[in-house]
């Protein structure tokens, strides 16, 4: 397995975040995701917006993906 990363600006451009792009990443990704809108029932983006426990799940999911999947590096330009 090959590491591939990406890149992308925040604040300005004064900060860079490189992230893990691997085809792996992204599959775990969207793994995470599927099981998420399953044990939420979301069927949809509406779904989601409209229910409590969707809502308060949604950071933890998308903090599990940037930490332990994606692992964002911030460093500053």
């Amino acid at each position: 397995m090959s590491l591939t990363t990406s890149e992308f600006t925040i604040f300005d451009g004064s900060n860079k975040v490189e992230y893990n792009d691997t085809l792996l990443a992204q599959n775990r990704m969207l793994a995470k995701i599927i099981d998420y809108c399953k044990r939420n029932n979301c069927c949809s983006g509406e779904s989601l917006m409209q229910d409590d426990d969707c809502i308060l799940e949604a950071p933890k999911l998308l903090s599990d993906i940037i930490d332990n999947i994606l692992k964002f590096k911030t460093s500053e330009l």
